[in-house]
């Protein structure tokens, strides 16, 4: 998935060189460590990619819904974009096709998410929100607006 989003990132004109990646022990860690790097005001967006693989318990459902919760407080607090890119699975078989299998790569489509949601940011900031450019199609069939890459000195 860190292949899939570097991709979309290179794809749409990003830098490799300004992403920052950050790893985490495990996938609850994601949302405190996305929201730390977007306190330091030095990226434009963060992108939580990893995976969830359902056990014999909930926990997978309370760790995925943590996750997801505390992302989407990161824009509200900080104005930094946030993109949830964790897989949640029942098999290792799963998780592979939907990491470059099959199924798509669904970092390639967060990051491919994150940069679009960056791109509207701006808009709205330059007040410019009907300044969407051209459409063209990702992996999937799936239709989004192509916008720029970020703006500021760092990474996404």
């Amino acid at each position: 998935m860190l292949e899939g989003a570097e991709r979309a990132f290179a794809e749409r004109g990003g830098d490799p060189t300004r992403l920052a990646v950050i790893e985490t022990a495990g996938a609850f860690e994601l949302a405190s460590i996305a929201g730390a790097a977007a306190r330091t005001e030095r990226y434009d967006g963060v992108l939580a990619i990893g995976c969830i693989v359902r056990g014999e318990t909930d926990h997978d459902r309370y760790l995925a819904h943590a996750i997801a919760n505390a992302l989407a407080l990161i824009p509200l607090e900080t104005g930094v974009c946030a993109s949830f890119g964790v897989l949640t699975v029942s098999t290792p078989e799963q998780a592979t096709a939907r990491a470059g299998g099959p199924q798509g790569n669904k970092g390639y489509d967060a990051m491919n998410a994150l940069l679009d949601a960056i791109g509207g940011r701006d808009a709205l900031r330059n007040n410019k929100p009907g300044s969407a450019a051209p459409r063209y199609t990702i992996e999937g069939g799936v239709t989004h607006d192509k916008v720029g890459v970020p703006q500021k000195e760092g990474a996404v």
